[in-house]
């Protein structure tokens, strides 16, 4: 009867638990296909039924990264930078979160098969286990190596150049060039990165920083206004004939 009542409470417990999850896979299938429709409108330039689309994402669920970021891209679209910045600051802290998940599961697996492995050897050595085909160094480093997750950041190159982008519109050029920098570590031939900092290094006067990234947002493809070009030669010849220096 006690065993029947115990099977009886299991089976209401899952039908309990298994909506639940059902429920949030089908409502992140939902944000995730809004996120998919609203970059697609970001590629059009549809600023407006983008960011509608990613408040919807967001609303549906608010921990998906890329709903911010994408709501960050639609903002920036629009001319809105402060709000896109908040929209920024958001996404980087869900992948943050998203990063330290990962840290912490990866760390968890590692911990369990770090016991197995003790209780392998208390078997060996207590019970003198070694019977046909059982192999006590099954747990060899890579299977360990294999829960090793990414340490690196899973924050998207894009994010910080989206960043960059919105503080540099809105006069904050320190935190404007610190994100297109962080970008760059990520992303080394982000063209468009390198093209920005061309820009943002004349306005400083770092005319030698300026045609190092200009020269590298060429390479990648991107395509200088005429005039930065022109200015940037400009301020390198310049800068050769007053102090001698190579260009």
């Amino acid at each position: 009867m006690h065993a029947y009542r115990r099977m009886t409470c299991a089976v209401v417990g899952m039908l309990l638990v298994l909506p639940s999850a059902a429920t949030y896979a089908d409502s992140m299938a939902r944000a995730q296909a809004r996120v998919t429709k609203g970059d697609a409108h970001l590629q059009q330039s549809q600023f407006v039924k983008a960011e509608k689309l990613f408040r919807e994402a967001i609303a549906l669920e608010p921990e998906l990264p890329s709903a911010h970021l994408g709501l960050g891209a639609a903002l920036i679209g629009q001319g809105r930078y402060d709000q896109a910045i908040d929209a920024l600051a958001e996404a980087e802290r869900r992948y943050a979160e998203f990063d330290e998940l990962q840290r912490v599961s990866g760390t968890l697996a590692i911990n369990g098969i770090e016991d197995t492995e003790r209780k392998v050897e208390i078997l060996k050595d207590t019970y003198g286990v070694f019977q046909r085909g059982f192999n006590p160094q099954w747990l060899e480093k890579d299977e360990v190596d294999r829960f090793n997750v990414n340490t690196g950041s899973s924050i998207p190159a894009n994010a910080y150049y989206l960043q960059g982008v919105a503080y540099l519109r809105t006069g904050q050029k320190v935190e404007g060039i610190d994100r297109l920098d962080r970008c760059l570590e990520l992303d080394a031939d982000h063209g468009l990165a390198h093209h920005n900092l061309a820009v943002v290094m004349l306005s400083v006067g770092r005319v030698d920083k300026a045609k190092a990234h200009l020269d590298a947002a060429v390479a990648a493809g991107v395509v200088p206004p005429p005039a930065l070009v022109a200015e940037i030669e400009s301020g390198t010849r310049a800068r050769v004939l007053a102090d001698g220096s190579p260009p």
